[in-house]
């Protein structure tokens, strides 16, 4: 037979087979490259077991081994008979026995002699390839050439000389196969990839294969496991694979061994492994371990895929000689579980430190795993020395963890914390926190001593829209003690906001015309210390439906088939008061109440521009309990005051309930003017009026007859006095007096067309005026006196989408007295003018920022974050226990080389003050602005602070300074004024697993009590 011999450029091959064992896909993998690297094929080309094919650049015979230069390939010297096998193929899959001609066991192929019918056998003698007699299609009787296929583990085979000839009639007779001694777990699942893009040389002899890749790779795959190199070689007879890189012309190695296993990436040296005991050995290994890097000079695979490593080192730089790393001398490492090492010792610029540990212990896992929580340890200047955050986290599910933390202060203080978050996809996901503090500031023997207790509760609930598209319950709740953002901040905004707010909501629609919502509602004021509960509040609607309206319509509409009508019900049940009477209250020192509202309307359209409104509103009152006042002449002291006789209110519980209503008609329409322009940039301007006429009317609910209204007589006027039994009520109650009343409202928009001067297209663009110019005023027909109410004139507008301006004013139509009360007399019969000032605002907002990106100067390294890791790394983190640094957001990007932002606010108001007969001016402003500046890729700046124009200084101010150091950062936080005023400096490892090896100094706000 011709020997394959060296196939230059070849294309890909593959080959399908199985295998039984588990102990390792990569094994798998070097098993079938060896049972395909042996057969008698091409460099490159698809092989089927169960046929293999002679294919062309056959190389001339007695070629020299370009691997092995002293091993020589010998060709056949003449042709063969097909009985004369004289090809060898491996043992441990010999499929296609048809050259192997001292096979004494194979006695199948020598039935050819006593098969007299086969006449054309010598046919066969040019088949020097005819790896199985069943593709002799001229021996149509020679059926037991097919057991040939069987012979897959003859061990008794021997490499003869190609040019011995058997005589057919010389054979001796046949004998029964031996039985293969098949190894178990040898059989392949899939298809094999094994390209060399610089050649593949077979040693038959030798039982060895070469895979040279040199300036390329050599590769190999297998369903997920790739691995390639400069150079591959496959040692049948060890049952060894070795893969090294190649050296190039300057001895410089290449191309070293990349094994790939999913998402799992090995580099090494070189690698060597044995599929028989399924065993490896790797040198100078660099491997991605979790969230860190893993280097070993000697590594060694076992069955389980478990490794051992020789003088090795782990660091969460990815650079092949890393900035700092932990130094071992062994170390073990467990899939999907652990690193462990012996002793190590921190290097940092291969520089040995004095940290020594004996033993180190790294994660080694992606999904959710339980452990301890390292702490910090540092010293406040006035609580001691600390250790903070220490504790436990619990990964319960894929849907749910908690971490319990809590922080000791050698003077006394202490802080206990939980966190859980929660997430179900597609249902809903939130996250609650709840925190308690005990500070102790001072000793305790001295007059100074201070201890205070805190608490805070946050909880954030959103439910998917998937889950349930008919109803929804969601919650943001903020709520504890007053002082707590003082001594615990997260952040600035927790410092410099003086308001907690929370909110739970439920709401759902059923029937496809009801709307049901339940809420609870919280707020409450750091500096005035008062508390607002609504618990809870429930609101009740139905959507608006046509009570006249037909199901089957014929004709055209009538005017009463265009009523509509709906209903709504709000309950609420709240308080008002101090967080210190709080938690003393009971249902009594709440306001609580139900109001319906049934609205009923008809729309009608007047001579076909004038659209006639008409309104009748309905509403009722439930409520628990009302009131009574009477006079009392008894005396009644009040602290210092002593007063003789007061009016005294009597809280009178029991069922009431009232009702009102009101109607209401109004005219609208809307007038459009253009005007065009045909020189100049403006090309048109477009004038939108929109005036109506409302008229409304509500009956003197105050009378006798319906009881709401009651009266006392007042012991030192000696005068009745009118009161609403509501008076206090959540809702109120029916109104006193009877209401007519007219009103004319006029609006104004006014936008122009203009020429886009940038556009070469000579298109337009419009420019917006006036948003909105609005003016109101209304005559009460039921009043005897006063009948005009003041003009009121609203305007606003916006320039350049940067700046708003905004005018508020109105105008009494009457004169006021000495004693600042308007009198029955307008302006116009004393003063001869329409109106008079009463008062006016100005309100001027200017908000703008600006960047390095708007000149034109592009981002700077576009996807590169500062800050605690990738974003991901910042994503998967549990929620801040607490920071007791405000204000260090490092998450920014250096996405801009820099960028500046302003606001200004501007308030001027006017008021007439009738006492002084003239008016009071008073002007508000603020000023606040923020920047950012990226001095170099990795150093970057940024400021936060303001202007206080009320006391001429400087507002809440902070100073961030951040560099990135590669797998290390640097950061700093000052805050140089005010009652936060404190500083920061930390250096720490980038890797959330390794946060806490860092460096802390810093000096908080707390230090100063």
């Amino acid at each position: 037979m011709e020997n394959p011999g060296h196939i230059h450029k070849p294309s890909t091959n593959t080959l399908a087979a199985k295998l039984c064992h588990d102990s390792g896909i990569f094994c798998f993998l070097l098993i079938s490259s060896l049972l395909i690297a042996l057969y008698p094929i091409p460099a490159l080309g698809h092989v089927n077991p169960a046929l293999a094919v002679a294919q062309s650049n056959i190389n001339t015979p007695n070629q020299t081994n370009a691997a092995h230069p002293d091993t020589t390939v010998s060709a056949p010297d003449t042709t063969v008979a097909v009985t004369t096998v004289t090809t060898v193929t491996t043992d441990t899959a010999d499929t296609a026995d048809t050259a192997d001609t001292a096979d004494t066991a194979d006695t199948t192929d020598t039935t050819d002699t006593a098969d007299t019918a086969d006449t054309t056998v010598t046919a066969d003698t040019t088949d020097t390839t005819d790896t199985t007699d069943t593709t002799d299609t001229t021996d149509t009787t020679d059926t037991t050439d097919t057991t040939d296929t069987t012979d897959t583990t003859d061990t008794t085979d021997t490499y003869s000389d190609p040019s011995t000839t058997t005589s057919p009639d010389t054979v001796p007779s046949p004998s029964p196969p031996a039985a293969p001694d098949r190894k178990p777990g040898f059989t392949l699942e899939g298809p094999i990839d094994y390209p060399a893009y610089d050649s593949i040389i077979m040693d038959m002899a030798n039982r060895k294969t070469y895979l040279f890749g040199n300036y390329n790779y050599a590769e190999i795959t297998y369903q997920n496991i790739h691995l390639k190199a400069g150079y591959i070689e496959i040692d049948m007879n060890k049952k060894e694979l070795y893969a090294r890189g190649f050296t190039d012309s300057t001895g410089t190695v290449i191309n070293r061994p990349v094994f790939r296993e999913g998402n799992k990436e090995y580099q090494s040296r070189e690698l060597r492994y044995n599929f028989d005991t399924r065993r490896g050995i790797i040198t100078d290994v660099f491997t991605e371990e979790g969230q860190g890097y893993l280097h070993g000079s000697r590594v060694k695979k076992e069955r389980d895929n478990s490794t051992y490593i020789q003088g090795g080192m782990y660091t969460t730089c990815d650079l092949e000689h890393p900035h700092y790393h932990v130094q071992f001398n062994k170390a073990r490492v467990i899939p999907s579980d652990k690193i462990v090492t012996g002793p190590a010792n921190l290097v940092i610029q291969g520089v040995p430190t004095p940290v020594l540990v004996p033993f180190g212990i790294f994660p080694n896992v992606q999904e959710q795993s339980n452990g301890i929580l390292m702490p910090s340890i540092g010293e406040s200047g006035n609580r001691g020395f600390f250790l903070r955050d220490v504790g436990y986290y619990w990964g319960f599910s894929d849907y749910m963890d908690l971490a319990l933390t809590g922080d000791i202060y050698s003077r006394g203080s202490w802080a206990a914390n939980a966190t859980t978050r929660y997430n179900v996809r597609y249902r809903f996901s939130g996250a609650l926190q709840l925190e308690y503090s005990v500070n102790k500031f001072g000793d305790p023997e001295a007059a100074d001593y201070r201890e205070d207790t805190e608490f805070f509760v946050r909880w954030r609930h959103q439910q998917s829209p998937e889950a349930r598209p008919n109803a929804n319950f969601n919650a943001q709740v903020q709520a504890g003690s007053m002082q707590h953002n003082q001594y615990n901040p997260q952040n600035a905004n927790d410092y410099l906001s003086n308001t907690f707010s929370s909110s739970i909501n439920y709401s759902t629609m059923f029937a496809q015309r009801f709307n049901l919502s339940a809420g609870f509602r919280h707020s409450q004021n750091t500096i005035t210390k008062e508390v607002d509960l609504t618990l809870p509040q429930v609101s009740l609607s139905v959507q608006r439906f046509y009570p006249f309206r037909k199901k089957q319509r014929s004709g055209p509409q009538k005017w009463y088939e265009n009523i509509t009508m709906s209903y709504t019900m709000d309950a609420r049940n709240e308080i008002k008061t101090t967080d210190s009477l709080l938690m003393h209250s009971d249902f009594n020192d709440f306001r609580n109440g139900i109001k319906h509202s049934v609205p009923i309307r008809s729309s009608i359209k007047l001579f076909d521009h004038l659209n006639l409104d008409n309104t009748l509103n309905i509403n009722g009152y439930m409520y628990s309990n009302s009131i009574r006042k009477n006079w009392s002449d008894d005396t009644l002291v009040s602290g210092n005051d002593t007063l003789y006789g007061y009016v005294r209110t009597d809280t009178i519980h029991g069922f009431t309930q009232g009702y009102d209503f009101s109607f209401t008609s109004g005219v609208n329409t809307k007038l459009y003017g253009m005007f065009n322009f045909k020189r100049g940039p403006v090309q048109a301007m477009r004038h939108v009026l929109t005036p109506s006429v409302n008229f409304n009317y509500r009956p003197d609910f105050g009378k006798d007859v319906f009881g709401y209204h009651l009266s006392y007589m007042d012991g030192h006027s000696r005068s009745p006095v009118n009161y609403s039994i509501f008076q206090n009520a959540i809702y109120g109650g029916p109104p006193r007096g009877e209401s007519g009343r007219v009103t004319f409202n006029l609006q104004n928009n006014l936008e122009a067309k203009v020429r886009d001067r940038k556009d070469t297209t000579k298109s337009s663009r419009k420019v917006m005026i006036i948003r909105n110019l609005s003016l109101n005023m209304s005559y009460d027909v039921a009043k005897d006196s006063l009948n005009w109410s003041p003009l009121t004139l609203n305007a606003y507008t916006t320039l350049m989408n940067t700046i708003d301006l905004r005018f508020m004013g109105t105008w009494d139509p009457y004169v006021v007295n000495e004693q600042g009360r308007t009198i029955n007399v307008t302006q116009w019969e004393r003063n001869r003018k329409l109106f008079r000032r009463q008062k006016n605002e100005w309100v001027f907002n200017a908000s703008y920022r600006i960047s390095s990106s708007d000149f034109g100067s592009g981002k700077n390294n576009e996807g590169q974050t500062a800050g605690n890791g990738t974003p991901e790394d910042n994503q998967d983190q549990m929620p801040s226990m607490r920071s007791e640094q405000p204000g260090m957001d490092y998450s920014a990007s250096f996405d801009h080389k820099w960028d500046l932002g302003i606001n200004y606010t501007f308030r001027y108001t006017n008021t007439y003050m009738p006492d002084k007969q003239g008016f009071e001016y008073a002007t508000i402003q603020t000023l606040g602005f923020n920047a950012n500046i990226n001095l170099t890729d990795k150093w970057r700046i940024g400021m936060n602070s303001g202007w206080d124009f009320e006391s001429s200084s400087l507002s809440y101010t902070s100073v961030d300074i951040y560099r990135d150091l590669h797998c290390w950062e640097m950061m700093f936080n000052w805050i140089p004024i005010g009652f936060m005023q404190s500083y920061n400096l930390t250096i720490r490892v980038k890797a959330p697993a390794l946060h806490d090896l860092k460096l802390t100094k810093r000096k908080t706000h707390l230090d100063r009590f």
